[in-house]
């Protein structure tokens, strides 16, 4: 029988912490409602995304610009479900965003995300792991989308009906000059 214990000081890699912390639930959540929220860019089918705090699996990215990205939206097959996602890659220490194809549908506008995930959604802590932000929905021969919230909140914060309470304590906080990204827990980071 082989035992294998990590967590103490010198003993923890970054993808063994990662392991940790989605067997521990600490996975894909914002800092505020205002973290990373979207607006479509007008005449465009593309969404651009505010900057804000997003953790999962022992990775924080911190974005202070006023916008992260702006993202482009492949065109659709009659109606189309897209995915917005931060993605976490271990392997090359980088943090970047991503559009993920999901479930194409008639061209009625649908009253509700698909369940479930794309094909292509990776969700191996410590490896490749993507957080969702919104769900796109999209149709041909128009540049409208359709925004739906797919951000999870700390527990703290409620349900996405409930008023914004604030964290259960607070400290002091650092600030960070404008247009400076940080990227923690991935050696070397920054954010494409």
């Amino acid at each position: 029988m082989t035992t294998t214990v990590t967590g103490f000081d010198g003993t923890i890699d970054e993808s063994t912490f990662a392991r940790g912390q989605a067997l521990a639930n600490r996975r894909g959540v914002v800092a505020s409602r205002s973290s990373f929220n979207a607006s479509q860019v007008a005449n465009a089918r593309a969404v651009r995304l505010t900057g804000g705090s997003a953790y999962d699996a022992g990775v924080l990215l911190e974005v202070t610009d006023a916008t992260a990205t702006t993202q482009a939206i492949p065109g659709p097959q009659a109606g189309q479900w897209f995915l917005i996602v931060i993605r976490r890659d271990w392997d090359k220490n980088t943090v970047t965003y991503a559009v993920l194809s999901h479930d194409s549908t008639s061209t009625a506008t649908p009253t509700a995300p698909p369940k479930g995930t794309p094909s292509d959604f990776a969700d191996q802590p410590g490896v490749l792991a993507d957080q969702k932000l919104w769900w796109v929905w999209a149709v041909t021969g128009s540049t409208n989308v359709l925004l739906v919230d797919a951000r999870r909140m700390p527990s703290w914060m409620g349900s996405p009906a409930q008023p914004q309470n604030g964290p259960p304590t607070t400290g002091p906080t650092r600030r960070r000059p404008p247009g400076v990204a940080r990227c923690r827990g991935l050696a070397g980071s920054t954010p494409t």
